[in-house]
């Protein structure tokens, strides 16, 4: 009875582990008049002393959820826009409960995410240039090898070890290519799209993407704008869809 016991335990476990994840969407709680839609987009308007923000939800990626941002200076004073002093707090359930709080998490900042790829791409060259040199120096052992082989065993033995050192260096190259090509890529976003520390002078704006990360425990953020003299907050309820 016990190993049916067991059996049953194994099978659940083993369907929990293949089930799909939920696929998350954020769903502003704003008022109607606060929001608007353009091509499918829920866009969320808040104005105060002559700022005003535009909010709406772009996408959650594996561990992260990014929200479109844009700040109008409609003052006469300059208006520092920081993503790194943005922050939400998030809470369980769907209703506003101060006893709900999960946690209260900062926005990342681009700066810092550029100069952590950055640094993680100068220590991949420098991997690959020590596994260059032991290449070579391999190689070398090998080439040297096969020239001082006397029997056919020998030397098919070495010819073998020089074409597998090859293969592998090869490969080894082309996954060094692939990583670099995908931290790059990953730079361009932080640096292109994301909205990075910006003094808007008197009639500019500036928009780009803000990143969180995601708490897939959260029924609500509560997402601030901090533009050290104003803030503003913005509702957003988190939904699971479960495929």
């Amino acid at each position: 009875m016990s190993r049916i016991y067991l059996i049953v335990i194994f099978a659940l476990f083993t369907l929990q582990a293949c089930a799909p994840e939920p696929v998350l969407r954020l769903k502003s709680q704003a008022e109607k008049h606060q929001t608007s839609y353009y091509q499918g987009v829920e866009y969320v308007y808040k104005q105060k002393d002559s700022i005003e923000v535009i909010v709406s939800y772009y996408e959650h990626t594996r561990d992260l959820f990014a929200m479109t941002v844009e700040v109008f200076n409609n003052s006469d004073e300059v208006v520092r826009v920081n993503p790194a002093r943005f922050f939400y707090k998030a809470y369980r359930g769907i209703q506003w409960n101060e006893d709900a709080l999960l946690n209260v998490e900062y926005a990342k900042n681009p700066e810092r995410k550029m100069l952590a790829i950055d640094m993680e791409l100068s220590r991949q060259r420098a991997d690959q240039k020590s596994d260059d040199v032991w290449f070579y120096i391999a190689h070398g052992l090998n080439f040297a090898g096969a020239i001082a082989a006397e029997t056919p065993e020998e030397r098919e033995e070495a010819g073998e070890n020089l074409v597998r050192t090859v293969v592998y260096h090869q490969a080894d190259r082309d996954e060094f290519h692939y990583d670099q090509y995908g931290l790059k890529q990953r730079r361009k976003v932080w640096r292109l799209d994301a909205l990075r520390i910006t003094d808007l002078l008197p009639d500019e704006s500036v928009r780009g993407l803000v990143f969180f990360t995601t708490n897939p425990h959260a029924g609500l953020y509560d997402i601030s704008i901090d533009l050290e003299d104003l803030q503003f907050d913005f509702w957003f309820r988190q939904i699971k869809y479960y495929p």
